[in-house]
């Protein structure tokens, strides 16, 4: 059945200087003058509202205004519509984002107001002001009906309420005194002439019965003061009424706002005579959707479910116009056929209402959709035998609402429906819904209990892997705050290993075993948890980057400990090269063979320093393709550049050359590049040292200027590092004289005082030498027994000993840490001391 239309007649639209806009059932009234809604601006505003583009339609609006002539018609009708955009916005929002929107109309109103001397016409702007609080009430009232908001916290709906009811009525005074001025005196330009002031008259009398309206609902059913507040919304509607001629478009719909009111106060009978008027052929669609949705509720609270059936049968909103009144009034039709009829008929029912709840949601945007879902919520309590999808929309009008408790068992309803349904899928995500709930309250033992049982009870549905996935998340939150979880975490990720070892989600598992073994020391078994991950995973580049660092980690440390490093360094420049050597060479190379190349060449230069030449090759090939990649990677393989070349004999300048490429580095990065060059030397000739050290004090130049950026330790190194290129670079003194500085600075650093000890040592003059011996004597003293320094330290003044001739007293040294508990036997100093030892008992060199 298609609702026709009519068109209303020509003298009405010109009596009616003013309309209202009614969006959410009358959530967001807006009121506004004929002409400004034929406006180019309010044309397109409209239009992003009907397709909810609020953010865009407040953009624009403080654009314009920002533009707009102080005090002029089109700051006005911006101000307008910036108000009913935010007010709709508002309508359409989740309750903790709706605030901020009302406050911001509110504010839009008031800065307009606060103007001196007020704009012709600001009434408009004082109408549309009170309807932002009347918008607010009407939804707090809503939502109690829904069981969303319980009876303690109405209060802030009722202030709105009375606030908004409070405007209405002084402009309803207002417009009163000045409708018979304005018939006897002419308007001034600008102003609202009578016949304006009438019609916004009408429009303000109707709001104000709105607004009475939904004050009598938030009273008790029953009461006094409901049927009190519901008889004055009717009085005040026959006001208007009392004006309107029977054409005039306002009529129908002031009607049907008595009609409402009549139900409301138990006058069913009146009411459904009163709609049954405009559910007539020729009566305009939007009046007759509104009218056929009046008479279904009308039905409904005489308990009439045949008539209610006949009226949503005989036509769907679908045929003609959309209406989401009528949409919505067939939605509470279902839910309440559901309820009385047998369980059979009652599924059906409830299928239909699932069905036409998604629908109202997709056609009328969320303000519906979120009341169709909190109606959901207080029709169907736990256990009413519910279809899966009723059952679930209502879980995430629970989950929405933040009714996390509930939402779980709701979930569990639902899930549990679904599953005696066939409906498998449904069922699964249902249940990792539940899940996400107790993820959402902080309940991460619970939600990771839950995904890991329900993945392995279906371990072939498709979303099994990542829902155990999500299990082990959960295991790893525990495992954060409570340490001895950490086991549970690391048996889900095995797991998840174990029983989906090709899916997907197997790479991001593999990155959480190698990083939980790296936490451990266990390189060994992080390192072949990062090679698990395969080339096609979207977490290559990541399993690269720590599978390099892993192995960067694990050679410092056996060299550390004095072990051998050829053999695992072998091995971690072949799973490197094995990355990036099989590529194709004109293609572009991604991050991870950009990071494996250069994680190559580190490493060479860090432990095998002979091998510079492979270092550079490999550097220079990542870098011949790297392209435009990233700044900073591109100094850092700059620097390692220089490295490599400053390590072979006779590639001093073009290391140079290179080093004055990185003037954009950072302190941190040249300091990197003066660390490698350092390593560089300690692993060079004689020959090549002297080299290196040159090409060392052409990048401490570049970091003259910037060397108080780095931290104090950083500071340090630096200071140590250049003091050691200048004694190799054959500038001795100019060494000497920098870690003295050092030395009388930092006092307690051990580093600073073996570094300036050794450099005394390393001298024929007797001076010096007698400078040395203290110096190694008080390292000495402060050292660790039996450590590597107090080692270092009694070795070197045995040294010192032996220079100056003491060869007695260097013998005795010697010959009392060799032979008392624990001795040197089995480590490395044993043949050093032995050597020095021999040394010393050699006759004396004549002179």
């Amino acid at each position: 059945m298609k609702l026709e239309g009519t068109k209303y007649t020509k003298g009405a639209i010109r009596r009616i200087a003013c309309f209202v806009l009614f969006v959410s059932s009358c959530l967001a009234a807006c009121v506004a003058l004929s002409r400004a809604a034929d406006s180019s601006d309010a044309k397109f505003l409209s239009g992003l509202r009907e397709r909810r583009l609020f953010e865009l339609a407040e953009v624009y609006c403080a654009d314009r205004l920002r533009s707009a002539e102080r005090n002029g018609a089109a700051e006005r009708e911006l101000t307008l519509e910036l108000i009913r955009t935010l007010a709709l916005h508002a309508a359409h929002s989740p309750p903790q984002g709706r605030a901020a929107l009302l406050d911001r109309a509110r504010r839009s109103a008031a800065d307009y107001l606060r103007r001196a001397p007020l704009p012709p016409r600001a009434i408009l702007v004082r109408v549309q002001d009170a309807l932002t609080p009347l918008a607010q009430g009407e939804l707090g009232r809503q939502e109690f009906e829904a069981g969303l908001v319980a009876a303690d916290q109405l209060e802030p709906a009722r202030q709105a309420l009375r606030e908004a009811t409070a405007l209405l009525e002084a402009l309803d005074k207002e417009l009163a005194r000045e409708i018979p001025l304005r018939r006897r005196t002419p308007p001034r330009a600008g102003e609202l002439n009578a016949d304006e002031l009438i019609g916004l008259h009408q429009d303000v009398q109707r709001q104000l019965a709105r607004g009475q309206r939904n004050r009598a609902l938030l009273a008790g059913p029953g009461s006094d003061d409901r049927r009190a507040l519901l008889l004055a919304a009717i009085e005040t509607l026959k006001r208007p009424l009392a004006q309107l001629s029977d054409d005039d478009p306002l009529r129908p719909q002031v009607q049907l706002d008595q009609a409402e009111c009549l139900r409301l106060a138990g006058q069913a009978a009146e009411a459904g005579e009163l709609a049954a008027g405009f559910d007539q052929e020729k009566i305009a669609p939007a009046v007759r959707w509104r009218a056929r949705a009046e008479l279904i509720r009308v039905a409904l609270a005489q308990n009439n479910l045949t008539g209610a059936q006949r009226l949503m049968d005989a036509g769907q909103s679908a045929t003609g116009q959309s209406s989401a009144e009528f949409d919505f009034a067939r939605f509470e039709a279902l839910l309440a056929l559901s309820g009385s009829a047998s369980a059979t008929q009652a599924r059906q029912y409830q299928e239909e209402a699932a069905a036409a709840a998604k629908s109202i949601d997709d056609s009328h945007g969320p303000y519906w959709g979120r009341r169709a879902d909190q109606l959901l919520i207080a029709a169907l309590p736990r256990g009413a035998g519910a279809s899966a999808q009723l059952l679930a929309r209502k879980a995430d009008g629970l989950y929405l609402k933040q009714d996390f408790a509930q939402a779980v068992a709701a979930y569990d309803d639902a899930s549990a429906a679904a599953r005696s349904a066939g409906q498998t899928d449904a069922a699964f995500d249902l249940a990792a819904k539940a899940a996400l709930a107790l993820q959402q309250r902080g309940q991460h033992a619970a939600a990771a209990d839950r995904l890991r049982k329900l993945a392995k009870e279906l371990p072939t549905h498709p979303r099994a892997p990542p829902a155990h996935l999500l299990a082990v998340w959960n295991a790893a939150q525990l495992a954060h705050g409570q340490p001895e979880a950490a086991e549970f975490y690391a048996a889900l990720v095995r797991e998840h290993l174990a029983d989906w070892p090709q899916a997907a989600s197997a790479s991001q598992a593999r990155l959480w075993l190698g990083k939980l073994a790296e936490l451990r020391g266990d390189f060994a078994a992080a390192i072949d948890a990062y090679r698990g991950v395969p080339r096609s995973s979207e977490h290559f580049d990541a399993a690269v980057l720590a599978l390099a660092d892993c192995w960067r980690q694990r050679l410092a440390k056996l060299a550390a400990a004095g072990q051998p490093t050829a053999q695992p360094l072998a091995e971690a420049l072949g799973q490197l090269t094995a990355v990036w050597s099989g590529r194709e060479k004109s293609a572009a190379w991604s991050a991870a063979e950009r990071a494996a190349a250069l994680a190559q060449a580190e490493l060479i230069l860090a432990f095998e320093p002979s091998r510079a030449a492979a270092a550079e090759q490999s550097l220079r090939a990542v870098l011949a393709g790297a392209g435009d990649v990233q700044e900073e990677w591109q100094l850092t393989a700059h620097s390692q550049l220089v490295v490599a070349l400053a390590g072979q004999p006779g590639r001093e300048r073009e290391a140079e050359d290179v080093l004055r490429q990185l003037r954009a580095a950072s302190p941190v990065q040249l300091l990197a590049v003066l660390e490698g060059l350092a390593q560089a030397a300690s692993g060079g000739t004689s020959q090549s040292r002297p080299k290196i050290a040159a090409v060392q004090l052409a990048a401490l130049k570049l970091l003259e200027q910037d060397r108080q950026q780095l931290l104090p330790a950083e500071q340090l190194r630096l200071s140590t590092i250049e003091a050691e290129a200048l004694a190799t670079s054959g500038r001795r003194d100019e060494a000497l004289a920098a870690l003295e500085k050092l030395a009388q600075a930092i006092p307690d650093s051990g580093v600073v005082h073996e570094r300036y000890a050794a450099l005394l040592l390393d001298s024929n003059d007797r001076s010096q030498l007698e400078q040395a011996l203290a110096q190694w004597r008080i390292i000495a003293s402060r050292s660790q027994p039996h450590g590597p320094r107090w080692l270092q330290a009694k070795y070197s003044i045995a040294v010192a000993q032996l220079k100056l001739g003491d060869r007695e007293r260097a013998a005795t040294l010697l010959q009392y840490i060799l032979a008392v508990p624990p001795g040197l036997k089995g480590s490395p100093w044993e043949a050093k001391y032995n050597e020095l030892l021999r040394q010393g008992q050699q006759p004396a060199t004549a002179p």
